[in-house]
């Protein structure tokens, strides 16, 4: 009976795959394992590895294609000598340790891989990864723990510090620590061995840092005519690497991972004209991102992995085609530029003012593809005023630490300022929908069934800010490749404030990242005069088709009311869990089974949540459950993870009632407004 329930759910996944999508996996997965892509890269090594460059370094400098740093340009280097002392510091103290082997990762903590450093080393578990094998084969080693954990130190995100402390110090010494950092990967790397030749996406970042890096230290006199062959080399054989493996993003995982490969391509297609086959990969670079890739961004603004973070990197690879594209004269088809545009806006209204935060929606892997800027990774001011800059010519945000990203992808900053305000708003096709008593006091609301697969199984989910602080969290991501109970958990319905149905989940998890039996979501109501909206999802289809979920919140005058409708169809007896996640520095409660009250502590402000439900017009007694940061048994509860590989404690609430028949939950969360406050008075 499991095979044949493992054929089912194989069958599933082909249907909603495609017939495109099926084959080219399959294909995928017969030529990783059958030693075909071994054959393909040793051929392209034999090629491409005997291949030398013949343009000089005095010929690149005085010629070089135009790249939107301009190493000469005064306005950046004035910027960061202005900024705060301590953050000048910081910068090069990141610049230091990077040099030293200590890499600031995910742009949240330091990992140390020795010096020099070891390019396959996890330095969380403080293993490696086999560097002896072809990728195809080193990929499978699981032993070694996350590989992200490897790949962070190999996306070379140290180039931006060390590019910023070397406009702030013009020390050429980060210049020459960059350079033999290059060649000490490409002696740990020797193609096509080792899983840092794995992912198409990371060679794509790994290029473009080295790209970036190249032009802001054309003109230093480290810059070796031998170190100039070498980086060129490198990006000629990482272009040819992506084109030939790039259809795989194309056909079996559309996601960023395609138009970053797409940049890749168009980027040294246009900026390195002089590589051989490089108009092929302009142009096929072009037909991507201006195709297939543009299709991923959906006409609310929303992106199609249903993740700030996925959507944000998508951005910042986009900002850089414009930019690239127009330095070089190319005309930017304006649908492009409309998608971006109301990508921006979404992002606007899903953030909240004081300290540029999103919602911790979707998967959130730490990718942050530019760290040029000295403001937090949860901070979404930099991409959002950068799309504003560049597509408007105006100024979003009041001036502030954001304007670094603008400067860079410009060189100049807008003087006018767009007039722009936050509100209520819904995103219907991604399925977002925010409430604002003001610009800081605000709730999203997920209800929806976009197209695409879903990132995580958050239906009905509320996330809940006030005064600038997020209250009612989503879960995050954590780690994707270890400690694997806590990926299940924040991929789950158990890290969102919503309705578990016999603790599990709205959808399956049937592989690390793939879920089936989609879970269909709609909008039914949307009053924003009244601060009313209600949705339902029909969830859980893989355990019952029985189970319908409702539902409805208000926002009023002092408190924020949610109504649960759980209508139990088959008539089967489930336990249904109501789930409430909370980031409060304490958390009281009075242990009342039948109408449980939380007294939330935040901000020098008590918040109280009552909860209660019924059944037949009745008020029945709840199982109540108050956990913070919870790992006993495999059972997983009350964490979040607002950077990758790193998970913070929190309060989980959960009252569950065991049930053949519907039943009905109401939570009251009573905000203490100030009284005569514009809030108060709404």
């Amino acid at each position: 009976m499991r095979y044949h329930r493992k054929l089912y759910y194989l069958l599933h996944e082909f249907a909603e795959m495609g017939f495109t999508g099926t084959l080219y996996r399959l294909y995928y997965e017969f030529a990783l394992r059958s030693g075909w892509f071994r054959f393909l890269d040793q051929a392209l090594a034999k090629s491409v590895l005997e291949w030398e460059p013949h343009i000089t370094l005095d010929e690149w400098r005085a010629n070089r294609k135009p790249f939107f740093v301009d190493n000469k340009n005064p306005r950046i280097r004035a910027f960061l000598n202005e900024l705060p002392d301590n953050e000048k510091q910081k910068i090069i103290d990141i610049a230091e340790r990077s040099l030293k082997g200590d890499i600031y990762c995910f742009s949240r903590w330091f990992g140390e891989y020795g010096m020099p450093i070891d390019w396959h080393f996890n330095p969380v578990k403080r293993t490696l990864w086999p560097d002896r094998y072809h990728w195809s084969k080193a990929i499978s080693y699981s032993k070694a723990g996350d590989i992200k954990l490897v790949w962070e130190v190999n996306r070379f995100p140290q180039v931006y510090y060390l590019v910023r402390a070397y406009y702030l110090t013009e020390n050429d010494h980060y210049v020459q620590g960059f350079l033999e950092q290059v060649q000490s990967w490409w002696k740990a790397n020797p193609y096509p061995l080792g899983v840092n030749w794995a992912s198409g996406q990371e060679l794509a970042i790994r290029l473009l840092s080295w790209i970036f890096a190249l032009y802001n230290f054309a003109d230093s006199n480290v810059l070796t005519e031998t170190d100039f062959h070498l980086i060129l080399k490198l990006i000629y054989l990482h272009t040819h690497h992506i084109n030939l493996h790039i259809d795989y993003a194309l056909y079996s995982v559309t996601n960023n991972h395609l138009i970053g490969e797409a940049l890749a391509l168009y980027a040294v297609g246009t900026l390195f004209p002089f590589l051989p086959g490089s108009a092929r990969w302009q142009k096929k670079g072009w037909n991507i991102l201006t195709g297939k890739g543009l299709q991923q961004f959906y006409s609310d603004g929303g992106y199609c992995q249903l993740s700030h973070t996925y959507h944000r990197l998508a951005l910042h690879y986009y900002l850089w085609f414009i930019r690239i594209s127009e330095l070089n004269g190319m005309t930017i088809p304006d649908s492009l530029k409309q998608a971006l545009k109301l990508s921006g806006q979404f992002f606007y209204m899903n953030m909240d003012p004081t300290s540029g935060r999103l919602p911790n929606w979707g998967n959130n892997d730490g990718a942050l593809f530019t760290p040029w800027t000295c403001c937090d990774y949860l901070d979404f001011r930099p991409v959002t005023g950068s799309i504003w800059g560049i597509l408007s010519n105006k100024r979003l945000f009041e001036p502030g630490l954001w304007d670094e990203e603008l400067l860079w992808l410009k060189g100049s900053l807008p003087s006018q300022k767009e007039n722009c305000s936050h509100r209520s708003v819904s995103f219907p096709f991604t399925g977002i929908h925010i409430l604002r008593k003001s610009a800081s006091n605000f709730l999203v609301f997920r209800c929806g069934t976009p197209p695409d697969r879903f990132g995580q199984a958050d239906q009905l989910h509320v996330d809940l800010f006030y005064q600038g602080h997020n209250l009612l969290p989503d879960g995050g991501s954590y780690l994707y490749n270890d400690e694997l109970r806590y990926h299940a958990f924040f991929m789950g319905t158990r890290s969102h404030n919503t309705i578990r149905i016999d603790n599990s989940d709205q959808m399956l998890l049937w592989r690390r990242f793939k879920w089936l039996f989609k879970s269909f979501a709609r909008l039914n109501l949307a009053n924003w005069e009244d601060r009313h909206l209600e949705g339902v999802v029909e969830g859980f289809r893989y355990l019952t088709r029985g189970i319908i979920h409702k539902r409805i919140v208000r926002w009023e005058a002092e408190q924020l009311v949610i109504v649960d409708q759980i209508s139990n169809n088959d008539r089967e007896e489930h336990l249904v869990t109501l789930h409430w996640q909370v980031d409060a520095e304490q958390m009281d409660w009075d242990r009342n089974p039948s109408h449980p009250l939380f007294k939330m502590h935040t901000q020098q402000k008590q918040i109280t949540m009552a909860i209660f439900a019924k059944q037949f017009q009745e008020v029945i007694p709840l199982e109540v459950e108050l956990l913070r940061g919870w790992d006993k048994d495999e059972h997983v509860d009350g964490w979040i993870s607002l950077y990758y590989g790193e998970k913070k404690p929190v309060y989980s609430i959960n009252c569950s009632v065991k049930t053949s028949s519907s039943v009905e939950f109401t939570t009251i969360i009573t905000v203490p407004w100030e009284r005569n406050s514009p809030e108060w008075k709404k």
